[in-house]
């Protein structure tokens, strides 16, 4: 049977997009990559590029009032960025300005570099991902959800402000030389019982193939691009997922292929126990886990401060 040609067009579209994303992808990958002048960040001087994400690119900086070092997150649109962009990188400053927990990098200041793009200054942590930090010291089972209970602490805080990460995941969590981890980037984030937040949201997930987030942290209402859906156990799912990837060293659910099959995944297909995928877990921390991850979120942890009571009771053997 011939296509039709919407599914023609569709087909077209969706290689157009994963041609975007490879080039995309080359173009953060490339070397010559050069830093902007010491002095286009007033009142901060760049040493050198951390990384880079979709919106912005971080610098590590002397903050020259104090003389100390500190991060710094550039808008890299700009003044050619969307108006839904700008607004984006702002509400992540106003929000993030918000926190005093030791749990969450502190912004320090912002403003805009000389060429016109945002910018705000952060607490510069030394420290690795959990990803990597779980990676390199091979924490026990105890140690792994001692990390979990305090970023969890940090998440419920933030809660406490009306405000919900939505990007929660491995790569947005430094841990430092102590072992103590700091959650970043707002980005995505969304303030509780606000009218701009719902109108964000509806930016979140569009269609299959146009997601802002990190795919495999996705929760299913996310997925599905429910705005009424959203609320702290959305947190809660991520935070699962990224505690079935420590103790596992893989994630829940297949990140391979085109988007739209992860995203069906995530909201149809059925994830493991983690016990039973060879995890060090014993069967209470996969009933933990496994409530996290539950495809239905009424079925979940409404809250993180339950999450984190029951991590606390695992580790006290109750």
């Amino acid at each position: 049977m011939e296509e039709s040609a919407s599914e023609m067009g569709a087909a077209q579209e969706r290689e157009l997009i994963d041609a975007a994303r490879r080039e995309a992808a080359e173009l953060l990958e490339r070397p010559e990559r050069t830093l902007p002048p010491p002095d286009s960040v007033p009142g901060f001087k760049i040493i050198s590029e951390v990384g880079r994400g979709g919106m912005g690119v971080v610098y590590k900086a002397v903050q020259l009032s104090f003389n100390r070092i500190v991060a710094v997150k550039v808008m890299l649109a700009g003044p050619f960025a969307s108006p839904a962009a700008r607004r984006r990188f702002m509400r992540e400053v106003e929000l993030a300005a918000k926190f005093q927990h030791s749990g969450i990098v502190r912004v320090l200041d912002h403003g805009e570099t000389s060429f016109g793009q945002p910018f705000y200054a952060m607490d510069f942590i030394h420290g690795v991902t959990l990803n990597r930090w779980v990676a390199e010291t091979q924490p026990d089972i105890a140690q792994t959800v001692l990390r979990f209970v305090e970023v969890c602490d940090a998440v419920h805080y933030a809660h406490g402000l009306g405000v919900i990460h939505r990007d929660l995941k491995s790569g947005n969590v430094l841990v430092d030389p102590d072992g103590k981890p700091h959650i970043l980037d707002f980005g995505l984030s969304k303030a509780l019982h606000s009218a701009e937040g719902q109108d964000a949201l509806s930016l979140y997930v569009s269609s299959p193939g146009q997601v802002m987030g990190t795919l495999p942290y996705l929760s299913p209402e996310q997925v599905a691009g429910s705005p009424i859906d959203i609320g702290p156990w959305t947190d809660v799912y991520a935070l699962g997922v990224m505690l079935f990837e420590a103790v596992n060293g893989f994630l829940p659910v297949d990140p391979q292929g085109s988007p739209s099959k992860v995203m069906q995944r995530i909201q149809e297909g059925i994830t493991a126990p983690p016990r039973r995928l060879g995890s060090r877990a014993n069967r209470e921390l996969e009933t933990i886990i496994q409530t996290t991850l539950e495809k239905e979120w009424s079925r979940r942890y409404q809250s993180v401060a339950d999450l984190k009571t029951d991590l606390e009771r695992y580790l006290r053997n109750e």
